[in-house]
C-alpha cells in the first residue's frame, strides 16, 4: 500500500487497486470515512480533501410552533413585524431561519465535517446560543454533540467528564464561528470569555496554534487534533491560549454569493471552482476553501411572505435548498459548465487518477442531506471524489466495537444503549400511539399529541447518559423532560441535569419490529422518586 503524495506539482496518489468509485461511495463508513483512508491521506492537507459543510449548521431547532426567541442578528424590519403580528409572523420567519433539520451529532454521524456557526447572547448573562434570525440551541449543545461523537464507545454525554477515543476516531472537523454578535462590543469580554469556557469539555481535542492548519493530516492526527475552532476575535483567541483560531489568520476562502435563484448562483459557483482549482494546482491559495452553494433568503422575500399571503415565491430555506443542491453537486463533480455527460463525469480512470489539487474542498449546503447526483447524496459524492484522488480507503468499513462498559445506567436494558445520540419518538403509555411533544418554554407542560407525529423536532427526544447511574431525556431545544412531585411531565432548561430529570432505565418488554423500525418499551423511574414512573 502506497502513501498519498501531495506534491507541489499536483502529483497523483499512489493507491493500489481501486474498486469502482461510484459503488465505493455507496458503502462508505459515514461516521469514520476520514479514519478509514488511513495512510492514504496522511501526507495530504485538509484543503485537498473533499468534504460536505453545513451552512448555519445548528439552526435546526428553529420551529415556529415553539419559538425560543428572536435573535440579535434578525433584521430590524423583521423584528418590528414580529412584534406587531405575533405568532403568524414567527412561523414565517422561522421557516426562513431554519437551515438544517438534523442535530450536530446526527450530521457528524452522517459524514459532515465543516460546521458554519453563528452565535448571539440570549440574555444579560451572556449565555451564547446559536442564532440565525431566531435562537436555535445553546452553544453548549454543539459542544456536547461534538464530545459525544468522539467519546469512547459512543456513549451519550452531558456535562460530565468523558474519555475520548482518538485511535478509533481520527476524524478532523472544522467549527467555523463566522459571527458572534457582540464579541467586540461593550459586553464583548464577557461574551468572549463565556465562549471559551463553553469549549472546555473538548479542549483536549482542539488545534493550537493556528500555524498547524497547513500541516499534513497525518501530523495533525498524531498530535491529537480532532477539532479546529475558528473564531472572529483575535484578542480573545490570544487571551485563551489559542484554544480557537482567529479566522483572519488562517486564510479561509468563503465567498457569499447573495443570490436567491439557481440561475444566478450557478455560473458564479462554476467560475469560483475553476479559479480555486488553478490556485490549488500551484499549491497556493487559501488553507481552506468553502464553496457556498446556498441561496439567500433576503429580507424582501421574508417581508412579502409576511404581508402578502398569496405571494408566489419560495416560502422557506428548505424550498431554496431543494432547488439548488442538485445543481451544486453537479458543479462540484465538475460536470456543470462542460459538454461532458454524467457518465463521463463519473469515470474513475486509473487508481487515484484524479489530481489531488483539484480545488474541490468544502461544499457548504443548507439541508445538506437533500439533493442527489446519479444516486449519490452530497456526503457520498465527496467520498467518490476522495476515492478518485486517493484510491480506496486503506481500512474497509467495519462495525465500531463498543468498548467494554456500556454505561452502567443501561444495565437493566443494554439494548437501549444503541439509541444514544439518535432521535427518538416517545409514546405515551396508553397504547394509542400518542406522542409526548415539546411545546412552550421552560417549565411548560409537555403535551400529548393525538397525532402519531413526524420526525420533526417537536416530537423528538434524545436519550443521554448522565454519570454512571442515570439517563435523561433531552429535546432538540435544550430542554430536559422532568417529572414533578405531583406527577406532571414538564420541560426545564439547565446546563446541569436537575435531579427530577434524572431517571433509572428499566426494560418493560422485548423490542419489536414495526413499520420498519425497532420499537422499545422502557420504564423510566425518577431517581428522586423511584416509586413513580414517567412511562
Amino acid at each position: 500500500m502506497g502513501c498519498t503524495e501531495s506534491k507541489e506539482d499536483g502529483n497523483r496518489a499512489d493507491t493500489g487497486a481501486l474498486p469502482d468509485a461510484h459503488e465505493a461511495a455507496k458503502t462508505l463508513d459515514r461516521r469514520r470515512w476520514m479514519t478509514r483512508f488511513g495512510s492514504k491521506i496522511e501526507n495530504a492537507k485538509l484543503k485537498h480533501l473533499s468534504m460536505v459543510g453545513a451552512h448555519d449548521a445548528a439552526a435546526y431547532n428553529i420551529v415556529g410552533d415553539h419559538p425560543v426567541g428572536v435573535a440579535p442578528d434578525a433584521p430590524e424590519v423583521v423584528r418590528n413585524i414580529i412584534e406587531k403580528a405575533g405568532a403568524p409572523a414567527v412561523k414565517v420567519v422561522s421557516d426562513w431561519a431554519r437551515t438544517q433539520d438534523r442535530s450536530i451529532l446526527q450530521q457528524l454521524n452522517n459524514g459532515v465535517r465543516y460546521f458554519d456557526i453563528r452565535l448571539g447572547a440570549k440574555n444579560e448573562d451572556s449565555d451564547l446560543w446559536v442564532c440565525h434570525g431566531m435562537f436555535s440551541v445553546p452553544f453548549t449543545r454543539v459542544v456536547e454533540d461534538i464530545a459525544a461523537f468522539y467519546a469512547s464507545g459512543r456513549v451519550g454525554y452531558h456535562g460530565a467528564s468523558v474519555d475520548f477515543d482518538l485511535e478509533e476516531n481520527k476524524e478532523i472537523i472544522i467549527v467555523d464561528v463566522q459571527k458572534c454578535e457582540g464579541h467586540n462590543g461593550p459586553n464583548g469580554e464577557a461574551i468572549n470569555d463565556g465562549f471559551f469556557k463553553m469549549l472546555e469539555p473538548i479542549k483536549s481535542l482542539c488545534m493550537t496554534p493556528a500555524s498547524d492548519l497547513g500541516h499534513p493530516i497525518g501530523q495533525l492526527q498524531r498530535a491529537g487534533v480532532r477539532v479546529i475552532v475558528l473564531y472572529p476575535n483575535g484578542d480573545a483567541c490570544n487571551k485563551h491560549n489559542n484554544l480557537a483560531v482567529h479566522r483572519t489568520t488562517i486564510a479561509i476562502d468563503s465567498q457569499w454569493k447573495n443570490k436567491n435563484t439557481v440561475e444566478d448562483i450557478k455560473p458564479l459557483l462554476i467560475e469560483e471552482l475553476k479559479e480555486t482549482r488553478e490556485e490549488h494546482q500551484k499549491d497556493g491559495g487559501a488553507n481552506l476553501h468553502v464553496l457556498q452553494a446556498v441561496l439567500t433568503s433576503d429580507t424582501e422575500l421574508i417581508v412579502k411572505g409576511l404581508l402578502l399571503p398569496d405571494f408566489a415565491a419560495p416560502d422557506s430555506v428548505e424550498v431554496l435548498a431543494s432547488k439548488v443542491n442538485d445543481d451544486a453537486m453537479e458543479v462540484w463533480v465538475g460536470l456543470a459548465g462542460t459538454d461532458d455527460s454524467k457518465e463521463e463525469a463519473l469515470k474513475t480512470g486509473e487508481p487515484g487518477a484524479a489530481p489531488v489539487l483539484d480545488g474541490r474542498n468544502i461544499l457548504m449546503l443548507d439541508f445538506n442531506e437533500r439533493g442527489t447526483f446519479e444516486g449519490l447524496d452530497a456526503v457520498q459524492l465527496s467520498h467518490f471524489l476522495n476515492v478518485r484522488k486517493f484510491g480506496a480507503p486503506e481500512h474497509p468499513p467495519r462495525l465500531v466495537k463498543r468498548k467494554p462498559g456500556v454505561p452502567a445506567a443501561f444495565a437493566n436494558f443494554p439494548e437501549a444503549a444503541d439509541l444514544l445520540g439518535d432521535k427518538l419518538k416517545l409514546f405515551a403509555p396508553d397504547g394509542n400511539q400518542r406522542v409526548l411533544t415539546v411545546w412552550g418554554g421552560d417549565g411548560a407542560p409537555v403535551r400529548v399529541s393525538d397525532e402519531a407525529g413526524t420526525d420533526n423536532d417537536i416530537w423528538s427526544w434524545y436519550l443521554v447518559a448522565v454519570g454512571e447511574e442515570h439517563v435523561a431525556l433531552r429535546s432538540c431545544s435544550g430542554s430536559f423532560l422532568r417529572l414533578t412531585e405531583e406527577g406532571a411531565v414538564e420541560m426545564c432548561i439547565d446546563r446541569v441535569v436537575p435531579e427530577n430529570a434524572k431517571f433509572t432505565l428499566h426494560k418493560a418488554g422485548e423490542p419489536v419490529e414495526a413499520d420498519g423500525k425497532k420499537k422499545f418499551e422502557m420504564l423510566l423511574k425518577p431517581a428522586a422518586s423511584p416509586e413513580k414512573a414517567l412511562c
